[in-house]
C-alpha cells in the first residue's frame, strides 16, 4: 500500500539509558523524536539544543544529526519517521518544537507500536494508523505555528485601527 501524502518508515520508543547517544548520522527521510520524560541534547546544522520532556526534535532528510541523553536523567522518547513532500513550514523551518499538547498523541502511539509491529506489522493496518498519526501530527503542528503568529496579526490590526481612530480628522495615506 502507498499513501499519496504521507509514507512511514519507522516507528518506535525508548527509554535511553545514562548518556546514551546516537550518530552522527544522516537519514533520507523526516524523523520526528518526541521526548515523554527526562532531557537531552540533539545537534543539527543550526545548532546544539538542550530538550525536555514536551519538545520535540526534527531530523530533516539529507542533515547529519547527533542526539544525547542526559547522564542524570535520560530521555524516553516516541520516533516516527515518514517520507513527505506536504509538510508544515513549522517542520520543514524548525529544528525543535515545544509541544507539550501533543504528549497525549505520541502517548498514544506509544501504547499501539508493539500491536502494529506485532499482529498488524505486514498489513496495511499497520500504514493506515501510522499515516492517520502522521497527519494528525502534521494537523496540530501546523495549528499551533499558525496559532502562535495570529496574536502578531491582530496586535498589528488593533494598532492601525487605533491610529485611524485617533487620526481620523487629518488625511490619512
Amino acid at each position: 500500500m502507498h499513501f499519496p501524502v504521507f509514507n512511514p518508515v519507522d516507528v518506535g520508543c525508548e527509554q535511553c539509558k545514562s548518556s546514551h547517544h546516537f550518530g552522527p548520522k544522516m537519514r533520507s527521510y523526516y524523523l520526528i523524536h518526541f521526548i515523554l520524560s527526562g532531557k537531552g541534547i540533539f545537534r543539527s546544522k543550526n545548532g546544539e539544543y538542550t530538550l525536555l520532556g514536551g519538545m520535540c526534535f526534527v531530523i530533516h532528510p539529507g542533515e547529519i544529526t547527533y542526539y544525547e541523553a542526559d547522564k542524570d536523567d535520560p530521555w524516553k522518547y516516541v520516533w516516527i519517521g515518514f517520507e513527505s513532500n506536504a509538510v508544515p513550514e513549522c517542520i520543514k523551518k524548525e529544528d525543535v518544537l515545544d509541544a507539550p499538547s501533543l504528549m497525549p498523541l505520541f502517548r498514544e502511539l506509544e501504547d499501539n507500536i508493539d500491536t502494529f509491529n506485532g499482529a498488524y506489522g505486514d498489513g496495511g493496518v499497520r500504514e493506515a494508523y501510522l499515516c492517520g498519526k502522521i497527519t494528525e501530527i502534521m494537523m496540530r503542528l501546523d495549528l499551533m505555528h499558525t496559532r502562535t503568529k495570529q496574536p502578531k496579526v491582530e496586535e498589528e490590526i488593533h494598532i492601525i485601527k487605533n491610529y485611524i481612530d485617533t487620526h481620523i480628522s487629518h488625511p490619512l495615506s
